[in-house]
């Protein structure tokens, strides 16, 4: 049983993807002021049962955190930003048409558009750049 009837404004509501698939009706009767998707790798495939689910969540602002945004291939972007912005990147077919097929081909003008389009909604971060906040490394044996 998931309480949802007892969350009040400012509640936190931590899931896991199983659970968001499993209870989705329910889930998705709820409106959520923030969803945050941590590790969203899980759902950048618009094709999963979880991506599906993810989808029909209803939220005010909507973040997705995951070091590997796009890991297999332009769909992957897909995915992840129309979790963020429904319709940023068009349909999926228009999406295919116009960036993924082409990207796949090799074409570079297709690569930089949809870094373009995509830039205002991703901080990447190296390793270097966060070093120095990073506490000292500990090596056990």
């Amino acid at each position: 049983e998931l309480y949802l009837d007892a969350l009040e404004p400012g509640d936190v509501l931590v899931t896991s993807y199983e659970i968001l698939v499993r209870d989705l009706d329910e889930l998705a009767a709820c409106e959520f002021a923030t969803l945050v998707l941590d590790e969203a790798q899980a759902v950048k495939n618009a094709s999963t049962q979880r991506w599906r689910a993810a989808s029909r969540l209803r939220a005010d602002w909507v973040l997705a955190l995951t070091g590997t945004p796009i890991e297999n291939h332009a769909g992957d972007a897909f995915a992840l930003l129309s979790l963020l912005c429904p319709g940023i990147l068009g349909s999926l077919e228009t999406f295919r048409r116009r960036f993924q097929n082409p990207i796949q081909a090799g074409d570079e003008h297709a690569t930089r558009a949809l870094a373009r389009r995509m830039r205002p909604f991703v901080l990447r971060r190296t390793k270097e750049a966060v070093l120095s906040d990073l506490p000292p490394r500990v090596e056990v044996v």
